[in-house]
């Protein structure tokens, strides 16, 4: 209902050459909403397989990723050239967070990052993962985080919040 009545508002000039919508995790699955999570942690994946967002609510990106072109405001343009010009100077972006199911994976937070990837032909990238069981898939092929990591990651930790003892 809420799609139909920003569609109704969106002048048909617009509309008419619009990007294909960005699939939605949620349209896709609606037995998404209540699945079991797990986190898996900061994983490099293929660019190749995000699928689509997974966030509620009207339809606001195309399959690039970007904003539909009517709601690329002057503050979308500046983040862009700014993400742009990070990628330029090869910095290091953060960690795109991603819900992942048996079908690929699906953007949370990291939409303007996918879309600059896509844009620059990035095989893979960095993000933070949560594994999502849908009902029918199999326990068995529902990936598990290593320990070790989580250990790892833990002593990681202790060590920078230790400070040398007093003089």
């Amino acid at each position: 209902m809420v799609r139909r009545f920003l569609a109704a508002r969106v002048p048909r000039s617009l509309t008419r050459h619009a990007p294909q919508p960005l699939p939605n995790l949620f349209d896709q699955h609606p037995e998404a909403r209540f699945a079991p999570r797990r986190e898996l942690g900061l994983e490099t994946i293929p660019v190749s397989r995000i699928r689509g967002t997974a966030v509620e609510g009207p339809t606001q990106r195309g399959r690039d990723f970007k904003p539909l072109p009517f709601l690329r405001g002057a503050n979308w343009r500046g983040r862009w050239q700014r993400l742009k010009a990070a990628s330029d100077r090869l910095a290091i972006l953060p960690p795109i967070d991603v819900v992942e199911t048996a079908d690929g994976y699906w953007v949370v937070d990291g939409h303007n990052r996918v879309a600059l990837a896509l844009a620059n032909g990035q095989a893979d990238m960095d993000a933070s993962v949560t594994h999502l069981r849908l009902p029918g898939e199999d326990a068995a092929e529902a990936p598990s985080a290593s320990l070790e990591s989580v250990l790892e990651d833990s002593a990681a930790l202790r060590a920078v919040t230790r400070r040398p003892p007093d003089q």
